[in-house]
Parts: structure tokens; C-alpha cells; sequence
């Protein structure tokens, strides 16, 4: 098949299949990021106690831990290889929901319990940077440099979508159960 012939969909198919089974892990990852975005200010500013500022800054350091540790996911990335880089990412993600089942047990001390809540956010910016950049390098790996395009398009597909179902998810957890159900889903 040359460069101007567009692929039928029995060429197309294995390799959707390829990049789907690899941001499947940027599906999850964005799924535990979306649970709590909605409910996690209102918890900070209502049950905590503490003003919208801490709850902007709870809400903001996980995405800061992204920025500055996307260095350092593509250096265990290129070095350790993907699929354990998105290891270390769910670990976090793991580590994540400790802390915020931590943090909702101890709402009686809200000092300790927003310490745990922002550590909690601190690993799942790292596990979101280690994830994102694994899951993008692995799979351009797997299926070739020719179909970065789709690779990006897919896991961005999965992370807008996993954040589109996570957030009204986590609203009807936390108000069907309590804030404490969160840590046991990421």
C-alpha cells in the first residue's frame, strides 16, 4: 500500500486494536483524575473548613506535580520502557487512593486530613505524567512512528473521556455514599 492510498478497514482494525489495549492505561488514570475534580473543592472549602484559595491550590497541584515530573516520566520511560513506567503510574494512583481514604478518615483534624489530601494529589500528578508520557511512547512504539497521529488522537480521546464520565461519577459516589469512597476507587 503506497503513502496515497488510504487503508481499508480490515488493515485499519489491528492496529486501532494495538493503540486501544495501550491508552486503556490513560483511560484509567484519567478516570481516578476525574472522580474526585468535582467534589474535591466543595470538600476542601466545606468540610474542611479551609478557604477557596487551598481549595484552588488542592485542586492545582496535581497538575503541577504533572508539569515537573514529565522530565522525569520520559527519562524511566526511555529507560525502563513503558509498560513499567504505567506501573509506577498506577502505583501512584494506588498510593493516591490511600491517602484520600486517609484524608477522609481523619476529617476531624483538618490540618492532617489536607496534608493526606495533598499528598494524595501530589501522586497522582506524578502517576498522570508517568502514564501519559508511557502510554504515548509505548504505543508509538508498538505500532510505528507512522501512526503517531492516531496514538495521540486515541489517548486523547481516552483521557477527555475518562475525565467526561469520572466527574459525574464522583459527584453521585460521594453523594450517594461519602467523600471516603473515593480512595477506595482510585
Amino acid at each position: 500500500m503506497t503513502a496515497q492510498q488510504p487503508a481499508s478497514a480490515s488493515n485499519t482494525q489491528p492496529i486501532t486494536l494495538q493503540i486501544l489495549s495501550i491508552v486503556f492505561y490513560t483511560f484509567i488514570a484519567f478516570l481516578c483524575i476525574g472522580l474526585p475534580i468535582a467534589v474535591l473543592p466543595s470538600y476542601v472549602h466545606d468540610q474542611l473548613g479551609f478557604g477557596a484559595v487551598i481549595a484552588g491550590v488542592t485542586i492545582g497541584l496535581q497538575y503541577l506535580a504533572t508539569l515537573l515530573s514529565r522530565p522525569f516520566a520520559g527519562k524511566v520511560a526511555d529507560t525502563l520502557g513503558g509498560k513499567r513506567a504505567i506501573r509506577f503510574g498506577l502505583l501512584g494512583i494506588a498510593g493516591c487512593g490511600v491517602l484520600t481514604l486517609l484524608s477522609a478518615w481523619t476529617l476531624s483534624v483538618p490540618l492532617l486530613s489536607l496534608g493526606l489530601l495533598l499528598g494524595g494529589r501530589l501522586l497522582l500528578g506524578i502517576a498522570q505524567g508517568l502514564i501519559g508520557v508511557a502510554t504515548l511512547s509505548w504505543g508509538i512504539s508498538q505500532v510505528g512512528p507512522e501512526h503517531t497521529a492516531r496514538v495521540i488522537s486515541w489517548n486523547g480521546i481516552a483521557s477527555y473521556g475518562a475525565i467526561a464520565i469520572g466527574a459525574p461519577l464522583g459527584v453521585v459516589a460521594v453523594e450517594g455514599l461519602d467523600f471516603s469512597v473515593l480512595g477506595p476507587a482510585l
